[in-house]
């Protein structure tokens, strides 16, 4: 299951979907954006979750409903809105849904806000906003278990940088007693907002997906070599399994090219991921200097650029 937040789409439909969850099973709830603010989306296997009821609106995306057929549970993607009182209202109207209820609940998203001093650079008090949030927490006997792998999900981008915790996952106790649940903090290369990850730790997710790389489209030979390798792969069977079975000759075949060609972009890619990554964990406890914070700049916008985001860091320039 896939939470987003701030999808800026005012027309999501089951092609936009299909293009970012790929082929299978699926089912999606979403909230539209409003012109290029907000939006929510929430993607699901049908076969891990069945859902039994929905309430959608701007600042969340409730489920509720039961997944592998045995755990009974209340799904929110939240994305809180900017001011304290919208956001206590929010709260409200989750607590009122809440008490209708005895299952277990996991509300997870971007909710604007910190619960503790801790959770801000140089935040030094308790304002309206995080004592409204913490106590919304424990109204909702709701757990905050400990985030692996950073301490801060959202970033401003200035050389004096602000570094807050907006993002996460709050579940009931439920949740712990059923499952090994671990909260991690990953790589946030394309945003300024990390993506948080919730799993039971004891699963496989299996292999990783295949990624299409910009950069190869700058090169003519890549069509070609695509064009080529679908027409000269002979398969048989019903329609999908051909299909299926010539993108997997075209992959295969583009990866071999890419090393050849690039000299392996997935591997200066993972390379230059985990330099930003460093660069995110170095900020968390000082500032970075004039140096570090121009290499720093440098390798987010190559790395935007090899994805084809050749704008998204260029209004984040350093103060």
């Amino acid at each position: 299951m896939v939470f987003i937040q701030e999808t800026k789409l005012v027309n999501i439909d089951v092609f936009v979907v299909r293009s970012m969850w790929g082929s299978g099973d699926f089912d999606f709830s979403c909230s539209n954006a409003s012109g290029t603010s907000g939006g929510l989306l929430v993607i699901w296997k049908k076969d891990f979750f069945i859902v039994t009821n929905v309430i959608c609106n701007r600042s969340f995306i409730l489920l509720q409903g039961v997944i592998n057929n045995e755990f009974q549970c209340f799904m929110v993607n939240i994305y809180a809105p900017n001011d304290v009182v919208s956001r206590r209202g929010v709260w409200e109207e989750l607590l009122v849904l809440k008490s209708n209820s005895n299952v277990a609940w996991c509300i997870g998203g971007d909710f604007n806000e910190i619960r503790t001093i801790s959770e801000r650079v140089r935040c030094q008090r308790m304002e309206r906003g995080m004592k409204d949030f913490f106590d919304f927490g424990n109204r909702m006997e709701l757990l905050d278990i400990p985030m692996l792998g950073r301490k801060f999900t959202w970033t401003n981008y200035q050389n004096r940088a602000v570094n807050s915790r907006l993002d996460r996952f709050l579940i009931s106790q439920q949740w712990l007693a059923k499952f090994k649940v671990v909260q991690w903090g990953i790589h946030r290369p394309i945003s300024d907002h990390c993506p948080i990850v919730l799993i039971d730790d004891s699963r496989d997710w299996g292999p990783r997906p295949f990624r299409f790389m910009d950069i190869w489209l700058s090169n003519p030979r890549c069509m070609k070599i695509a064009q080529e390798t679908w027409e000269n792969t002979p398969m048989s069977g019903w329609a999908g399994f051909r299909i299926l079975q010539k993108l997997r000759a075209v992959k295969d075949k583009l990866k071999v090219w890419n090393k050849e060609e690039f000299g392996d972009v997935n591997s200066a890619l993972q390379e230059t991921e985990a330099e930003i990554h460093q660069f995110d964990l170095v900020v968390e406890d000082r500032q970075l200097s004039v140096e570090e914070k121009a290499w720093d700049v440098k390798l987010n916008r190559n790395f935007g650029d090899s994805l084809g985001y050749p704008n998204l860091y260029g209004d984040k320039n350093p103060d």
